[in-house]
């Protein structure tokens, strides 16, 4: 989305704020657990905000190391793609697939 959004500021624009504060939960959310290690529960998070349209590149390439965690080695490399279809030099999406080929 490209837009910095302050969960904590209220917004007047309805609808939009609340797509782009759910927006920021999931990633937000998806990065706790992530660290926590609760891969599963941090794939869903990070999918809610590809199901809200995600165009930042950090959530394909967090989704990507997490299903290269659990094994989905497939899924992984589709996240990582994507990742670089947005922007093509994340290096983390660069590393982590030549990571996912070993």
């Amino acid at each position: 989305l490209g837009l910095s959004v302050n969960s904590q500021r209220s917004c007047d624009l309805g609808k939009f704020c609340s797509y782009q504060q759910d927006y920021q939960e999931s990633i937000d959310q998806g990065f706790e657990l992530q660290k926590l290690g609760k891969f599963k529960d941090a794939s869903d998070s990070y999918q809610r905000a590809v199901d809200l349209g995600a165009s930042d590149a950090s959530v394909y390439v967090n989704l990507g190391i997490i299903h290269k965690k659990m094994g989905n080695v497939d899924e992984a490399l589709k996240n990582l793609n994507m990742a670089l279809e947005i922007q093509p030099s994340n290096i983390a999406a660069i590393k982590s697939k030549s990571k996912s080929h070993l």
